[in-house]
């Protein structure tokens, strides 16, 4: 789901922009990176749920194409994220020690106004499945795949969390 004023931009008939921003984890990284890709300014705040505190996004330039509504099953989203600096491709080499745990990708999409709140919500979370790394380009593929390997129900129901269960 997408504002309306998201909406508008989109449809071409507002003359106001919109940020898009990437949020890039995992477990062994020592932090989350958190990117737009606004060429004006150095750094942006964000908040990173509706009414949540403002969270401060780099500007690190990337692009993003999102999955095509008509794909069926396959929700891809291709990401290519440029100069992303020696600090993004230890954490990546890191990672890639630990490929048990997966790295998650969450895209927002802002309003370009101060302390703007996501306007996608909830944002597209997903598991980057590809990544290759060189010295100018960092690209992924991020899939929900995941959701495959999920146990059904997602909460289980125990006598010892639920002792109502007992009969």
């Amino acid at each position: 789901m997408i504002s309306d004023e998201l909406a508008e931009i989109y449809a071409g008939s507002s003359l106001d922009r919109y940020i898009e921003t990437l949020e890039v984890s995992h477990p062994s990284f020592t932090k989350t990176f958190y990117l737009h890709n606004d060429a004006t300014s150095a750094t942006r705040s964000f908040a990173l749920t509706k009414g949540g505190a403002p969270q401060v996004f780099e500007a690190i330039p990337f692009q993003v194409n999102l999955p095509a509504s008509d794909s069926g099953f396959l929700q891809d989203l291709q990401v290519a994220i440029a100069n992303s600096g020696d600090d993004m491709m230890q954490e990546l080499e890191a990672a890639g020690k630990n490929p048990q745990q997966q790295i998650e990708i969450t895209y927002r999409v802002y309003l370009d106004t101060v302390n703007s709140e996501p306007q996608n919500d909830p944002p597209l979370k997903l598991t980057a499945t590809q990544i290759n790394a060189d010295l100018d380009v960092v690209t992924a593929t991020a899939s929900r795949f995941d959701v495959l390997n999920r146990p059904f129900p997602r909460t289980r129901y125990t006598l010892s969390e639920f002792p109502g269960l007992d009969r």
